[in-house]
């Protein structure tokens, strides 16, 4: 969760006041799914120790940015 609040500060310049569990572990998989906000800011954190899913993750969403179907 530490790395997750880290990222969340580098981004948004300011740290989260509140982190809320989601779902636990989604579908067994071990994902653990937050939210992460502050009086300015939300972001979704995703914590999952698989690596090779987590570059799959990255290179989809980078192509649908592209594409315009996801935002920053």
């Amino acid at each position: 969760m530490d790395l997750l609040r880290k990222l969340f500060e580098e981004h948004f310049h300011s740290p989260p006041d509140h982190v809320l569990p989601l779902q636990g572990e989604l579908g067994g998989s071990g994902r653990k799914i937050v939210r992460l906000a502050n009086e300015k800011s939300s972001a979704i954190g995703i914590l999952y120790g698989v690596r090779e899913e987590n570059l799959a993750f990255l290179s989809f969403s980078k192509h649908f940015r592209k594409h315009g179907l996801l935002r920053s």
